[in-house]
């Protein structure tokens, strides 16, 4: 999706705008994981690294799920080094989240987010996955984002690809206004994450069901955690 062509311009759009991305762009023809390839250098790649492919073979997503990279599909990792309390990794998900919905809002008005990760029009079209190193604050963050920009879903119930609602998008211009939404809000420290991501989390208000909690998603709190109301409590699911 993206071409080896297209990197230099990238490298120029984000830089013009004082990007702490694009100083650093990786891009593999082939790779088994960006995120697991970044994840390998991260103690030593600079902040805001940036891991591209046109071809995944082993993606994965949040507990080591398979995540499937079609052609057509937008793949990267980018590195982070926010520095900010251990307790606010959920933080970055949540601006990670509304960054990519942000773009693809540009594009269709039916897009939601699904808690924790995933970017919802009509199935999934998104994915988002972090790991990170902790200590008392994050000392890095790699996340992984898989975009459906122009997949062919037939035969995949539940997912969906950016390009049945337009023919506008492309991977290049999909990449480039995610990454300049990620760098706005961590230039801005997150402010205001947790309030437009509980206004676009389409969970809120359906009834869930993870592990042995069953019942109605009620809120968001400030770390990212699912609040589900029980018979009898208030139970707090968090992102792992």
């Amino acid at each position: 999706m993206i071409k080896q062509e297209q990197i230099d311009y990238l490298r120029v759009a984000l830089q013009k705008d004082s990007n702490i991305f694009g100083s650093n762009i990786i891009f593999s023809d082939t790779v088994q994981s960006t995120q697991d390839a970044l994840i390998k250098i991260a103690d030593s790649a600079s902040d805001g690294t940036i891991w591209l492919t046109r071809s995944q073979l082993s993606g994965r997503g949040r507990h080591g799920r398979v995540w499937l990279s079609p052609p057509g599909s937008l793949t990267f990792s980018v590195l982070i080094r926010p520095g900010i309390p251990a307790h606010k990794a959920g933080t970055l998900m949540m601006t990670s989240a509304v960054s990519l919905y942000s773009v693809l809002c540009r594009y269709t008005s039916a897009v939601s987010i699904k808690w924790p990760n995933d970017i919802m029009i009509d199935g999934k079209v998104a994915g988002i996955v972090i790991d990170t190193a902790i200590s008392d604050v994050i000392q890095w963050a790699v996340i992984g984002v898989g975009v459906n920009v122009s997949i062919e879903t037939k035969d995949m119930p539940g997912i969906d690809t950016v390009s049945n609602h337009t023919t506008d998008a492309s991977a290049y211009e999909i990449l480039l206004e995610f990454l300049k939404e990620l760098n706005r809000h961590h230039m801005n420290q997150y402010r205001d994450i947790q309030r437009i991501y509980k206004e676009e989390c389409s969970t809120i208000g359906n009834m869930v069901h993870y592990g042995d909690i069953q019942g109605l998603a009620i809120d968001i709190d400030k770390d990212g955690a699912l609040l589900v109301q029980m018979e009898d409590n208030i139970k707090r699911v968090i992102i792992s």
